[in-house]
């Protein structure tokens, strides 16, 4: 039975989440220089690939606290790394992290040089020598709402310096833990919304609202100026794991149209798997497939060992968009019956509709970071053969 509302459905996955931890899924999102057991992006990718071909929801939850903790772990000092991530090393409890980017209305032109666009509107400024107020509403951050709606136990948000009109230079990253909102009057964090999606039904992504929320100064993470290029290091890592998510949606789907064209003659004489037109399809299915694999994976090699983006954002988009083509794929070779609830193409088709917007959109974003590598006058094209 569906629990009524998204908030009762996420908190129904906590002893799941809380078995994730004791089996090292979050260890598994940090590097072993840091006390995990992560030895590479390729090794996130496999396991975003197994967990979202079998629960995207609960999958989401558990790498949303690996994306939160990113910021941290790319750019945060050895006292910021001992101290924070002391919780998520222990494999007790249920912490969740949360990066915390996205606001309402949009951030594919936040870092806009007009003077009449708005950029980001969440903002800190100083409060004496010790300690900076944050203000303002941040939306989709998975895992920010926490298990009570009263925030997660970490959380990276993306602020500007305050009276500063430039939102390149004040762009910055400051850490939020748990007992920082706590040591607050209770309307400093405020969820606004609790979405009913139309996919991940299990998952928690809501509107919230921070007012004059007070952090101590040693939690700022990246300082102003350095907050934009921190987020574009961190989105480019993430779209080779979006590109993973899509990866597990399209096995999914063509495991069960394959299952079902050697199981069914659909009252013929033999199994539709020999119609040319059904193998047709499989066919292009698994081409996909494979296709959005080998991308994703040479993305991961050309990141980590030249530190390009480029592949990273054409597998995001590529993946992505592949995802819901294989679905549709899929339904065609079951045919009618597959519209039926309980043949799962509906749920698949759900989830694998926000991937080519979330984790920025294929359009407004992922699309303009390539668009700006071309237009890069030193940008050549055969770099990638190399």
């Amino acid at each position: 039975m569906l629990l009524p509302d998204p908030r009762s459905r996420f908190q129904s996955t906590q002893y799941i989440y809380h078995a994730a931890i004791q089996s090292g899924l979050i260890l598994a999102q940090i590097p072993t220089r840091e006390g995990g057991t992560n030895e590479g992006l390729k090794y996130g990718m496999i396991m975003a690939e197994e967990l979202y071909a079998v629960d995207p929801s609960i999958a989401l939850t558990i790498l949303g606290t690996g994306l939160g903790l990113s910021p941290l772990l790319l750019f945060g000092s050895p006292t910021q790394k001992k101290e924070f991530l002391e919780s998520f090393l222990s494999k007790e409890g249920t912490p969740l992290a949360s990066f915390v980017a996205s606001e309402v209305g949009g951030n594919a032109n936040w870092l806009d040089p007009s003077p009449s666009a708005r950029g980001v509107q969440t903002f800190i400024e100083q409060d004496g020598d010790d300690h900076w107020i944050l203000n303002g509403e941040k939306i989709w951050a998975t895992n920010v709402g926490g298990w009570t709606s009263r925030g997660p136990h970490l959380m990276c948000v993306v602020c500007r310096m305050k009276g500063n009109s430039t939102p390149l230079s004040s762009m910055s990253i400051v850490i939020v833990t748990r007992s920082d909102i706590d040591a607050n009057p209770a309307d400093a964090f405020t969820v606004v919304d609790d979405f009913e999606m139309v996919g991940h039904r299990a998952t928690s992504g809501p509107h919230i609202k921070l007012t004059n929320l007070r952090i101590p100064a040693k939690n700022m993470l990246c300082e102003p100026g350095s907050g934009a290029q921190a987020v574009e290091t961190v989105f480019t890592a993430s779209a080779c794991i979006v590109a993973a998510l899509s990866i597990g949606i399209m096995r999914t789907a063509f495991e069960k149209a394959l299952f079902f064209a050697k199981s069914e003659t659909r009252n013929g004489s033999h199994a539709i798997i020999h119609y040319q037109s059904v193998s047709d399809i499989l066919l292009v299915m698994k081409t996909k497939l494979e296709t959005s694999r080998g991308l994703a994976s040479r993305a991961v090699e050309l990141l980590e060992s030249q530190g390009s983006g480029e592949l990273a954002h054409l597998a995001k988009i590529y993946c992505s968009e592949s995802a819901t083509e294989v679905v549709v794929d899929a339904m065609k070779v079951v045919g009618v019956e597959s519209y039926r609830a309980d043949f799962g193409f509906g749920q698949l088709m759900d989830n694998a509709l926000v991937l080519s917007v979330f984790d920025g959109g294929n359009i407004g974003v992922r699309r303009r970071q390539v668009q700006k590598i071309f237009e890069n006058e030193e940008y050549n094209p055969r770099t990638l053969l190399a």
